[in-house]
């Protein structure tokens, strides 16, 4: 019988306390410290510190212990031992939610050079415009990458962006050189985050590494769509209701225009002008693309422009109330 591993008292009151926090915190996760300076570490832990996130640096074998031990009593909370592979591992607890965590941890990262021998964390671009530098044998070196450049006003101008290094690519010496000549600090530093877990799911980073601006576009474009295949398909809503009634009036203008059937321009609609109609009918005109295009065929473009015609009519309303 194979006897077991000896296990020092320390290290038993470290697997407790890691198990305790898991137990006390509702969002918990691994972050990667690969190359990130201690004295850097303890800067940004002293920063978010404020925020009620609290990290805790431990052994990869200690944090599994203390997750297998508590596999049984905390809901998929083993799906995140794969997430400890490959990385310096320490812990993170927070009471916030995982995507504010990661938003504040993105936050609180710094760019710096690039390093020969580095991978590319993004698609490095090197923009056109002018630069610092004047003719001389810049202009070789500029040219040995693949940088085009012309002489305007005595400085060197980048003709065209260029893709000077792709996502996860090696950069070389020569290119990081040139990086650091054109100021472009490409690299970030700061806690790398790997996977949060919150009530019984795992977001690993690249869920989480959305921006909030790009989380609300999302947002306002899926609106826009639904709006655009309600008004399509004639859905009456609270939202929908004023432009279809509108696009029936003009359906029904239009039809009476071409049969020679007498058509009343009033509208029994107390405290309505007739010059108030005539503008939100010319308004139902623009919105008719939504009706001459095929739900297939349907852009981005007309779901924002019904978007904002249903908004000026709202305004509109909103300013009748007042007056």
């Amino acid at each position: 019988m194979k006897p077991k591993a000896f296990v020092s008292q320390n290290k038993k009151e470290e697997v407790k306390q890691i198990k305790s926090l898991i137990k006390k915190y509702p969002c918990f996760g691994i972050i990667d410290l690969t190359s990130l300076p201690s004295a850097t570490l303890q800067f940004i832990r002293h920063k978010i510190k404020k925020n009620n996130v609290l990290i805790i640096t431990s052994k990869k074998s200690l944090i599994k212990i203390a997750i297998n031990d508590l596999k049984d009593e905390i809901k998929s909370i083993s799906t995140l031992l794969p997430s400890l592979e490959n990385t310096m591992p320490a812990l993170i607890f927070t009471t916030m939610n995982p995507f504010k965590l990661a938003s504040l941890i993105n936050k609180n990262k710094s760019s710096v050079a690039a390093k020969p021998g580095q991978l590319s964390p993004r698609d490095i671009i090197i923009p056109a415009g002018p630069t610092k530098f004047t003719p001389g044998p810049v202009i070789g070196e500029l040219g040995a990458v693949g940088i085009k450049t012309i002489i305007q006003e005595g400085k060197l101008v980048i003709k065209d962006d260029i893709t000077f290094v792709k996502y996860n690519e090696v950069i070389d010496k020569k290119k990081s050189e040139i990086l650091a000549k054109l100021g472009i600090a490409p690299m970030e530093v700061g806690i790398n985050l790997v996977a949060l877990y919150e009530t019984g799911t795992v977001y690993l980073s690249d869920m989480l590494n959305i921006s909030e601006e790009t989380y609300l576009n999302r947002i306002k474009e899926a609106y826009q769509h639904s709006f655009n295949l309600a008004v399509f398909i004639s859905y009456m809503s609270k939202e929908t209701l004023p432009l279809l009634i509108k696009k029936a009036y003009l359906e029904s203008k239009n039809l009476a225009l071409k049969t020679g059937i007498q058509f009343s321009e009033e509208i029994s609609k107390k405290d309505t002008k007739k010059e108030h109609v005539h503008k939100e009918t010319t308004k139902v005109e623009e919105a008719e693309i939504l009706k001459e295009k095929s739900f297939v065929g349907y852009s981005e473009e007309t779901a924002e422009k019904a978007q904002n015609i249903l908004k000026e009519l709202q305004d509109q309303k909103i300013n009748e109330k007042r007056t």
